[in-house]
């Protein structure tokens, strides 16, 4: 079964015919049985999907004193979903199988109400200004689905479901997930001459999803600010229009956790009785946790604000390093316990970074402009501390002193030749129970023992989180004319690549492979089984550094006095272009940014009209 349409037709041979000499669309283009035609795909299968979306947003504010507030905020918001498909027996999903047809319906209703109230007031150079908060949020989502196969007629489509028996309905469930949370927070701001700033507040939520007991947690914060271009050392210095200093801390907190973990599942099962059967229940898999509390984050930055040259150069440069502890994670537990894992607060992480943003009006002569918005990020993360102490969690791959998101694995160190010395050493492995043979992949034994084993053998390869992320923005504009291109890349990091051998039905691609003639190979040698192939080919791990064309936009705004006759505020037309390419990349036979094989490139047509 082939799910994917495109990965369908990266199988098709270049050199099949969809159709033939009679005009007939051709099954299986080549005469292969997997390889099925992706021509007139549309008429076979169909995936609706309609969304319908209400959004409001209501407030009152009254003035009770002198520097006194009130204002209540009321957001509502409300979403109906429906997701409808059918597949047609001669589509490539069903592939000549009795065609199928599902039809899913999800109703949200969410909202969040805002009691404030504001203090503002100013005495000789002194700004005071306090915030107090009361929220509340609930989000409700009821959905309903069913599924079967053997629909009798393509036009009914996932419309008449009712009329299929028991033996052809393959699904059906409905659900029904509430989560709320509340909050209270104080907020005091000072500013003394417009010079020195400081913030202090307090934050204490509340969310439903956590364990009983451990719901509600505070984070507070304060930062500090001074604004160095209002001092008289600098009065003499033009070209500086902003100069502030900044330093920082505050605590956030997590607890995004599917609903329901610290509750004790179930799930239905089948058992033999007498002569017949019954249902019963029994315990999921995973093991729910009562005492599952808030995941805190604490971090401090310090940080610079300028601005420059009346503006045409701005920007921020931050450092943090922030703290992490009571990670929410998913933890592998040993199946003897009847469980295989739980979701429970976990050590401690560490984080470090440095963000920079810069905007830069670069050219602005006779109604030409060009401006650059530019970032760069780099980021550390390590594990600190996990369950028990500074002991790893090797289940996990969670290590100590190690990024949270790292390949732990063996190690390929090359590939096997047909050397006296490979040969000598093959067969020595081959007696501990491995299958090596010139032209497969070479594996390092870490402990020298001729066995491989995931026990000792397996070591930190590398992180998948990037160590570095960029973004650039060029705008030109001229008499209502504007170009844009955002370029984007993330660099220093590691992913599995794949073997490039697929067999014959896969994603195939120019390869450098091993053979008797090509030894000094980047992969293997072929094989000539689908199913079969090297053990260790999973072992392709590369540094996936990239940088892309993310966006690429033309647009034109009509004249203002041109529409003021037709009673329009505004009018731009625009051409947008998503996902253009890569510039460049250690992978270029993939879009490493959604790990995939090939480029899914958009076009946007649209017009922005204003009354």
């Amino acid at each position: 079964m082939t799910a994917d349409l495109i990965a369908a037709a990266a199988r098709i041979e270049p050199y099949s015919l969809p159709y033939d000499e009679n005009g007939n669309r051709i099954v299986h283009p080549g005469g292969k049985a997997r390889v099925w035609n992706v021509i007139d795909e549309w008429k076979y299968s169909t995936n609706q999907r309609e969304t319908l979306r209400l959004l409001g947003s209501l407030f009152t504010e009254i003035k009770l004193l002198k520097g006194l507030r009130y204002r209540i905020n009321f957001g509502p918001d409300f979403r109906f979903y429906r997701n409808g498909y059918y597949n047609d027996s001669r589509s490539i999903v069903r592939e000549l199988s009795a065609s199928n047809a599902s039809v899913s319906n999800t109703k949200d209703f969410s909202y969040t109400i805002d009691n404030l109230l504001y203090y503002d007031n100013k005495f000789g150079a002194h700004t005071i200004g306090v915030t107090l908060l009361q929220t509340a949020s609930k989000w409700t989502s009821e959905s309903s689905s069913i599924s079967g196969q053997g629909i009798q007629f393509p036009t009914q489509m996932w419309y008449n479901l009712g009329s299929l028996t028991s033996a052809q309905l393959s699904a059906w469930s409905s659900d029904l997930t509430e989560r709320q949370l509340e909050s209270y927070m104080a907020r005091v701001n000072y500013n003394y001459n417009n010079k020195y700033l400081l913030t202090l507040s307090g934050r204490w939520d509340g969310a439903s999803q956590l364990a009983e007991g451990n719901k509600w947690a505070f984070f507070p914060s304060a930062a500090i600010a001074w604004r160095l271009d209002q001092e008289k050392f600098l009065d003499g210095i033009s070209w500086i229009d902003q100069l502030k200093l900044r330093l920082g801390f505050g605590t956030v907190g997590n607890s995004a956790v599917d609903l329901y973990s610290t509750k004790g599942a179930i799930t239905q099962l089948t058992v033999p009785f007498g002569t017949g059967t019954e249902s019963g229940y029994t315990l999921t898999n995973t093991v729910a946790n009562p005492a599952l509390g808030w995941e805190t984050t604490t971090q401090y930055n310090l940080a610079v604000d300028f601005s420059f040259l009346k503006g045409r150069v701005n920007g921020t440069i931050e450092a943090y390093k922030s703290s992490t502890s009571d990670l929410l994670l998913t933890v592998a537990l040993p199946s003897v316990s009847g469980y295989t894992s739980t979701i429970a607060n976990v050590g401690e992480t560490s984080n470090r970074g440095i963000d920079l943003t810069v905007n830069a009006t670069l050219l602005n002569v006779h109604d030409f402009v060009w401006d650059i918005n530019a970032t760069a990020a780099w980021q550390r993360d390590q594990i600190e501390s996990l369950m028990n102490g500074k002991e790893d969690m090797v289940a996990n791959n969670w290590f100590i002193g190690e990024s949270i998101d790292i390949i732990y694995d063996y190690q390929k160190i090359g590939i096997w030749q047909d050397t006296p010395g490979d040969l000598e050493d093959i067969a020595k492995f081959n007696a501990n129970g491995s299958q090596f043979a010139p032209g497969k992949i070479k594996i390092k034994d870490q402990n020298g023992d001729y066995r491989i084993d995931g026990n000792y053998d397996r070591v930190i390869i590398g992180n998948t989180r990037p160590r570095w992320t960029l973004g650039l923005t060029n705008t030109f504009s001229y008499k209502g004319i504007e170009l844009s291109t955002f370029l984007t890349g993330r660099l220093k990091y590691m992913a599995g690549v794949g073997e490039g051998l697929t067999g014959m039905y896969g994603d195939q691609r120019k390869l450098d492979y091993w053979t008797p003639d090509n030894t000094d190979a980047e992969y293997q040698r072929p094989f000539m089984s689908e199913a079969g192939g090297d053990t260790y080919a999973f072992t392709y791990y590369k540094d996936d550094s990239w940088i892309k064309i993310r966006n690429i936009s033309l647009g034109y705004q009509l004249p203002a006095n041109l529409l003021r006759k037709v009673k329009i505020n505004s009018l731009r037309v625009f051409a947008q272009v998503q996902n253009a390419g890569m510039l460049w990349s250690n992978n270029n036979f993939r879009d490493s940014e959604y790990n995939t094989l090939y480029f899914n490139r958009g076009y946007v047509f649209g017009i922005n009209v204003g009354f």
